[in-house]
């Protein structure tokens, strides 16, 4: 059984499992990595998401214990934090390379628990912002090729400039918004990044901010 939750300061979402659900949820973003959609910097991105299921697995991360009464069992759910923008890029993208790659019926019910998890953590933390938030999810048509994974990077960074919670997830809809391909932020960002790489002969893909996310925020 896989559970999640918003987490306490609108960063992000708390997911946890038993070690076989999140071998089975890793083994479907590992497979659906395969979609020939999915390539280079765009691959690594979405192996970053089933790093984090792994690691959660190897109850490297969070911990809970679950158990109700006193008659029932107490098990050790294992689990994981990751930031809103980053989450829901993450299952856009799987349910979008998934139509260009076979998928079996496993792999398609945790698409929907992932879709599931978004919609409710989403309105349970904050109805208005988390539909429109959903919403962005619900309409996510894929991106173009040659996106610039590092522009994610980038919003996270601005998602988390918002210093008080609720502010922060009044905002991510805008932040999710401008994660198109075609959206004024996208298109500026490629536009300076591009000349940067002209400037110095290197890859678009390889220029990052060496401005480092706040480590100190509150999830």
């Amino acid at each position: 059984m896989i559970l999640a939750e918003p987490t306490k300061y609108g960063s992000g979402i708390k997911i946890y499992g038993d070690a076989l659900d999140l071998n089975s949820l890793y083994e479907t973003i590992h497979n659906i990595s395969e979609s020939p959609v999915l390539k280079g910097k765009l691959n690594d991105y979405i192996l970053g998401f089933a790093y984090d299921i792994r690691k959660a697995k190897e109850a490297t991360k969070e911990k809970i214990i679950m158990g109700f009464d006193d008659f029932d069992q107490k098990v050790t759910y294992l689990g994981v934090k990751i930031l809103w923008p980053d989450f829901l890029f993450f299952v856009g993208l799987l349910r979008w390379a998934s139509g260009f790659f076979p998928t079996t019926k496993i792999h398609q019910s945790y698409l929907y628990l992932l879709e599931h998890f978004a919609e409710s953590c989403l309105t349970s933390y904050d109805y208005e912002s988390g539909m429109k938030s959903y919403n962005w999810l619900v309409n996510f048509i894929g991106i173009r090729e040659n996106y610039l994974v590092n522009f994610i990077y980038e919003q996270n960074k601005k998602f988390l400039s918002f210093k008080d919670g609720k502010t922060r997830f009044k905002n991510l809809p805008n932040i999710l918004y401008s994660l198109d391909s075609f959206s004024p932020e996208y298109k500026e960002f490629e536009k300076e990044i591009l000349k940067i790489s002209i400037k110095n002969n290197c890859d678009p893909l390889d220029i990052w901010s060496e401005e480092q996310i706040n480590i100190n925020f509150k999830w």
